[in-house]
């Protein structure tokens, strides 16, 4: 899906994901696991599974055979099939019927939630107060464009656009194909499309498609160099200048000369900063060297464990 190669993005997260990053590794989310926020990621709109199963038929009829055929033969519960009358009722009617089309489309689009891992970014020029809320208290924001997310994934299969916001109705997502026909292929990936209240977020997602992976839900490539990618980082803005000190050279232990420092959104004079400055004038240094060499008058014998 393309997009323009200077495109800005940025990523808030923790801060142990970026030093994930800095180490070569990119982790990567299933869209089952981004459920957790949003129930609605990657579902398909039920209203009506029938067109929906006639649309994948009329991507590839041959790959759509063989899809129906692996979803009946090793998906399929009996539970499912006891739904439809008969256990046999796929093999009968072609998924031509609402209660097997529905089946099709529930199970399709569970696989795909478990097997498709999604790397999300936010779209903008400049940084975002609400995403620092949301995603990035306490952590770091790391900035990159398009162009260089396409150079380090070219050796990978990846699948990227902007996200596309559609309304819902009584909980459920209205068909997007229904209200444009030009977004009739957008339904074939449930992944790019999110419910209207999150237009804010202005994402953009690479997505790979992988085995299901248990516990965390997640994929972790490896050999990535931060240093091919990573263009800035932003640390929380309420840091003391000491923190803002120490992380940055910790990040610059792994890429030298990264635009690395505290963002400015709350400007440069940040709670945290007043704090370690009103710490420092009731605490100055002048008053530690005094006590270590008991220039302040005060008796050894006063100051031993």
């Amino acid at each position: 899906r393309w997009l323009e190669d200077d495109i800005i993005l940025w990523r808030y997260m923790p801060l142990e994901r970026l030093f994930c990053y800095l180490d070569g590794n990119i982790f990567l989310p299933s869209i089952a696991k981004l459920c957790a926020e949003d129930p609605f990621e990657g579902e398909g709109c039920a209203d009506d599974a029938i067109r929906f199963r006639n649309r994948f038929r009329r991507r590839d009829a041959k790959k759509a055979d063989q899809v129906e055929k692996w979803i009946c033969d090793q998906v399929c519960s009996t539970t499912d099939r006891d739904k439809m009358g008969d256990k046999d009722a796929i093999e009968r009617n072609g998924w031509e019927s609402n209660a097997a089309a529905c089946i099709f489309q529930r199970q399709y689009f569970g696989f795909l939630r478990s097997t498709r891992f999604a790397w999300c970014w936010y779209r903008s020029r400049h940084e975002s107060a609400a995403m620092w809320r949301t995603y990035g208290k306490g952590g770091v924001a790391v900035a990159t464009d398009i162009a260089k997310l396409r150079q380090v994934l070219a050796g990978q299969e990846f699948l990227f656009g902007e996200m596309q916001y559609v309304p819902s109705h009584a909980g459920r997502l209205i068909d997007p194909a229904s209200e444009s026909p030009d977004c009739e292929d957008l339904q074939m990936h449930p992944y790019f499309w999110k419910r209207q209240e999150y237009e804010h977020e202005h994402e953009v997602r690479f997505i790979t498609a992988g085995p299901a992976r248990e516990g965390n839900g997640a994929i972790l490539p490896g050999g990535v160099p931060a240093s091919d990618w990573i263009t800035k980082v932003r640390l929380w803005p309420k840091l003391t200048p000491a923190e803002e000190k120490c992380l940055t050279k910790a990040i610059q232990d792994f890429i030298p000369q990264l635009d690395c420092r505290c963002s400015d959104l709350y400007g440069r004079h940040s709670p945290g900063e007043e704090l370690y400055e009103d710490l420092m004038k009731e605490h100055p240094e002048e008053e530690h060297l005094k006590w270590g060499d008991c220039s302040d008058g005060i008796p050894p014998g006063m100051k031993e464990l």
